[in-house]
């Protein structure tokens, strides 16, 4: 039996753009983006059957291209800031243990939210 592992280096990428909105101050946003993972030697070659994981040789690199998009608002003169993004990766290969799934999507959203807190006054600032 005969196993080759695809060395070769791969080219990934990410651009993520943003537009700041200066009456607002609204920042809209977003990004594309791909990605590369080989399989580890313990996962081609290495298996523990007491812990019921065992070697696949025949596993493939996985590769995504995933993107986002969304806002960041600043209220209250940037004391306060909320968003939010939405983003999606689509997987191919994805390797897992004991799995060899061939793809896989993973979508969602988040709700960043931050506040800035400043306990000086204008009396006590130089």
């Amino acid at each position: 039996m005969t196993t080759t592992i695809d060395s070769a280096a791969k080219v990934t990428y990410r651009f993520a753009p943003e537009y700041l909105i200066a009456d607002t101050g609204t920042k809209i946003k977003g990004s594309v983006g791909t990605g590369f993972k080989a399989p580890t030697l313990s996962q081609l070659f290495q298996s523990f059957p007491d812990f019921f994981f065992f070697a696949n040789p025949n596993l493939r690199p996985e590769t995504d291209l995933g993107w986002d998009a969304g806002f960041e608002q600043p209220l209250f003169h940037n004391s306060l800031r909320f968003g939010m993004t939405y983003f999606r990766i689509n997987i191919k290969d994805l390797i897992e243990d004991n799995a060899d799934l061939r793809a896989r999507r993973i979508s969602g959203a988040q709700r960043p939210m931050a506040s800035k807190v400043s306990w000086l006054t204008d009396r006590h600032r130089p």
